[in-house]
């Protein structure tokens, strides 16, 4: 049975949903696949990539999804700092024989609370680019979440469709994550 492992933040973890996506995931995946969900609210690229080394790495996962980093970004880490942790876990995965990781850039997140506007812009945007090369580089998967999750008009704010406070998707958004995500697993 293939194994999916989802790690992240709060955004991962599924903040006051009542299904998180990677709940949502298991469902459309099917009966055939086991999706585990380690995403914590709070955690930065750092402590993901620790969750990775101290035992997520241990297991046998045939899939595991990363979408963590903005905490880091509203903590002033530079995307350069951030994307060393994820491309350790990345390369971790990519080492493991039969695992491949899928990548998920960042969401938008330009009217969340504690959001400074262009200094926070730059490092997303600056993440993000390192994400989708690495995709393209290392022939991986990759959801671009920040296209697609963008307000029509203002991309660099979660569309009010899909979250309420500017930064973590509600019930519509990890829908459209969890879909997009099954997508990429199933093609």
């Amino acid at each position: 049975m293939p194994a999916v492992v989802c790690m992240g933040d709060s955004i991962t973890n599924g903040l006051g949903l009542a299904e998180p996506w990677p709940q949502k995931l298991c469902f459309l995946l099917g009966p055939t696949y086991s999706v585990y969900n380690v995403g914590v609210t709070g955690q930065t690229s750092s402590s993901t990539l620790a969750n990775w080394t101290s035992g997520v790495d241990n297991k046998l996962f045939n899939y595991v999804v990363v979408l963590t980093g903005i905490n880091d970004i509203r903590l002033s880490t530079t995307a350069a700092a951030i994307y060393a942790n994820l491309e350790a876990i990345y390369n971790g995965c990519l080492a493991d024989v039969g695992c491949t990781p899928v990548l998920i850039t960042l969401l938008p997140a330009g009217t969340s609370p504690a959001w400074d506007g262009a200094p926070m812009q730059a490092q997303l945007d600056a993440l993000n680019a390192l994400i989708r090369t690495y995709a393209s580089t290392n022939s991986v998967p990759i959801w671009d979440g920040y296209a697609a999750m963008g307000e029509p008009g203002n991309p660099t704010m979660l569309a009010t469709a899909y979250g309420p406070d500017g930064l973590h998707p509600n019930q519509a958004g990890a829908d459209v994550i969890a879909a997009a995500v099954a997508a990429v697993i199933l093609a």
